[in-house]
């Protein structure tokens, strides 16, 4: 089993993908020259990108803070590096919340057929509550 858990999780290099590599390198320079090139035909600079792009230039790296996870069958450990959990601008966390969110629908007897608006009607009807199917 101590075989499979060290197997199971292998921690990302987020500075290895062109995203971060994009924003690590330009992001400071059109923030800048925002307001002479872009403004006019884009709009005013809206605060919320700044957090949005730090927090996902912070995700994944082990300087800023991580966890000790022990498997309780094996004892095996690793490192789990702390994510942004956000999904506007994270391929990574967006991924994560997609996967949980499709996982809760297939509890809450949502198909992967079923349209979006189907979803929505289901969890209201359902309340967000996993339903019985059994006939009574």
């Amino acid at each position: 089993m101590a075989q499979l858990c060290a197997t199971r999780y292998r921690a990302r290099n987020p500075r290895a993908t062109p995203l971060y590599r994009l924003f690590d390198a330009h992001f400071d320079e059109v923030r800048g020259q925002w307001e002479e090139r872009f403004e006019r035909k884009c709009g005013f600079w809206r605060s919320f990108v700044d957090e949005q792009v730090l927090r996902y230039l912070d995700c994944g790296l082990f300087e800023n803070g991580f966890a000790r996870v022990r498997c309780p069958e094996c004892a095996e450990e690793y490192l789990l590096a702390f994510s942004c959990k956000t999904r506007e601008l994270c391929p990574s966390c967006a991924a994560k919340r997609s996967a949980v969110e499709f996982n809760e629908g297939f509890e809450h007897g949502m198909s992967p057929a079923m349209s979006s608006a189907e979803c929505r009607r289901q969890r209201s009807v359902t309340g967000g509550i996993e339903t019985s199917t059994k006939p009574e």
